[in-house]
């Protein structure tokens, strides 16, 4: 007794069905699996709170910093040393990014000279 085969029409969308499911793409708008880790976000590590990874150094008391000033790679102005009062390396940092964020202003502005100059900074209020 031969065997019969199916008419090519009905096999074909079949097929195309199997096919679909896949790679995937049978229902339209249906999202591929992500695992959490592509939707996780970086916490603080707690061992850098209060520090300058963590939150700002506060500076209490300090009213005007004698800083040596000089120009970055893109020509912008930034603190190179702070000249008094003394302060620990992580203070020293903060009073960068406090000059960069526009908390501490010049003082009395000079037109910069070559490398570096000294100039005091003031807290911006």
């Amino acid at each position: 007794m031969p065997v019969s085969t199916p008419p090519r029409r009905t096999v074909l969308p079949g097929l195309l069905a199997v096919t679909a499911l896949v790679a995937g793409c049978a229902v339209p708008g249906a999202r591929r699996y992500e695992p959490p880790v592509a939707q996780a976000l970086p916490e603080q590590d707690p061992a850098t709170r209060g520090t300058v990874q963590g939150q700002s150094i506060p500076l209490s008391g300090v009213e005007q910093l004698q800083v040596r000033l000089g120009r970055d790679p893109f020509g912008n102005v930034e603190v190179r040393q702070v000249v008094s009062p003394a302060l620990t390396s992580e203070q020293e940092e903060e009073v960068r990014r406090a000059f960069a964020r526009g908390d501490w202003k010049r003082q009395d502005p000079r037109p910069p000279g070559e490398g570096t100059w000294p100039e005091t900074l003031v807290p911006s209020r």
